[in-house]
């Protein structure tokens, strides 16, 4: 028997309300661990996100390659 593996996914949001619910309703059922990376959002982006998710963290915008390592911090952090 194949060991099943788990799956987990990231996104880094900024201001996406008219696009987030879609977005994660098409991942939310095939992952295991879903972690959102809000980036100071003020159209209620995080409160969409909370709905899928309690793993919703918010942080400035460092930069693309400082939230990708924070993401999988998180991930890490819960290990999957």
């Amino acid at each position: 028997m194949v060991e099943r593996r788990q799956i987990s996914c990231f996104v880094i949001v900024f201001n996406e309300a008219e696009r987030i619910e879609r977005c994660l309703q098409s991942v939310a059922p095939w992952v295991d661990q879903l972690v959102i990376l809000d980036s100071g959002s003020v159209d209620g982006t995080t409160d969409i996100c909370r709905r899928f998710t309690d793993e919703v963290h918010s942080t400035d915008w460092p930069g693309l390659g400082r939230n990708g390592i924070a993401l999988w911090s998180y991930a890490d952090m819960n290990g999957c």
